[in-house]
């Protein structure tokens, strides 16, 4: 179980508080958490191919909990928000986030902003003010 932050507007609502000034707080609320590659086992899933990850800053404890999935024979893409903002409330920055990608053998890339997307080779940022970059294991 967790404590999780309800927002005024729902869209921060949070397992941490965050410097983040859209989060504003109402309310906390104990929740049952879960990890990925709990989940992934207890409903007996046998691939996950995409993951879109948005976890107010909780990106990099979210990798964590998906470590089997992540060095599986078929490791799924994922789609992550990087924000430095949110990610304050965990001790943690997009650049920690990235760091973690890299360390689960991932390469991160950019999307293009133009139609129909496309993805090009991100580069490390200094500081992370909202982006989402997708990240994939190349060699697949």
């Amino acid at each position: 179980m967790s404590i999780f932050a309800i927002s005024r507007d729902g869209a921060m609502n949070s397992l941490a508080r965050s410097s983040h000034p859209g989060q504003q707080i109402v309310g906390w609320q104990t929740v049952e958490v879960i990890t990925l590659d709990d989940f992934v086992r207890q409903l007996r899933i046998e691939r996950v191919a995409f993951i879109k990850i948005d976890g107010e800053g909780a990106g990099k404890l979210v990798l964590e909990g998906a470590r089997s999935l992540l060095y599986s024979a078929n490791p799924p893409t994922i789609l992550c928000e990087f924000c430095d903002l949110t990610a304050s409330g965990f001790q943690s920055s997009g650049r920690d986030l990235w760091d973690a990608f890299v360390s689960y053998g991932y390469e991160l890339f950019s999307l293009s902003g133009t139609s129909p997307c496309t993805i090009h080779p991100a580069q490390r940022k200094d500081k992370y003010i909202y982006e989402n970059l997708v990240a994939r294991k190349t060699s697949q």
